[in-house]
């Protein structure tokens, strides 16, 4: 009786044992945090001095684009661009647009030049010119500077036809502006921003700008003013 009476006495400090050695062992439920891909977040590749063309169905640049580096993601089939240069070919015309940073996107292809930007536009030999002046349907002035107001009162000078043909006609023009977007299948280039048109005899400024990469018509949307100096 004594031998069973010290197995009583064991058996619960075996069940203990036992119960204790589970707690132990018991794996920890941790919560899992949600993870992020950041696969589709970082660059597949990058590109350093680098330049790229698109060719027309004649195998004709259509417009060349360089930079200094580019970025390209995945996630959304952008490119960011340091210090982009797209430059544009059209019958009769160029378009040059440089800034410090832009970005590349697709499907519309979309190029947009953040900050400080500089555009220029040339007419090429046997172009044909556009002509437009006055305004559109919406009430916005045209490249034509018959609305152009300065207190030298050169209305006169823009209001008559020959004025408005050196406007159209000049063969460079140069503009500076901020924040430009330009859709090369729909065929503008615009901004909401200040900008500043120069040409050799005159100068514009206006508040936002649209213009049809084609024919090169300026159409100025708001708030504009210029200068025309008269040759004598």
């Amino acid at each position: 009786m004594k031998y069973i009476y010290r197995y009583w006495i064991l058996v619960p400090l075996l069940l203990l044992a036992i119960i204790s050695r589970d707690w132990v062992e018991e794996p920890v439920q941790k919560e899992t945090e949600a993870t992020i891909d950041m696969t589709q977040s970082e660059a597949d590749y990058y590109l350093e001095k680098f330049e790229t063309r698109k060719l027309d169905q004649q195998g004709k640049p259509e417009y060349i684009v360089s930079g200094d580096t580019l970025s390209h993601y995945p996630e959304d089939d952008s490119s960011i661009i340091k210090d982009p240069r797209l430059v544009l070919y059209r019958e009769g015309l160029v378009w040059t647009m440089e800034s410090a940073q832009g970005k590349l996107t697709k499907n519309p292809e979309i190029f947009h030049f953040a900050g400080k930007v500089s555009m220029l536009r040339q007419r090429q030999a046997n172009a044909s010119l556009a002509s437009s002046t006055g305004k559109d349907e919406a009430g916005n002035t045209t490249a034509g500077l018959d609305s152009v107001d300065d207190e030298t009162d050169v209305n006169a000078a823009f209001n008559n036809a020959s004025s408005n043909a050196v406007s159209m006609t000049a063969d460079t023009i140069q503009l500076e502006t901020s924040d430009v977007f330009v859709s090369t299948e729909q065929n503008y280039v615009e901004t909401d921003q200040p900008i500043k048109v120069t040409a050799d005899n005159w100068q514009l400024s206006s508040v936002g700008l649209k213009s049809n990469i084609d024919d090169g018509t300026l159409e100025l949307l708001s708030n504009v003013t210029g200068r025309y100096e008269v040759n004598n």
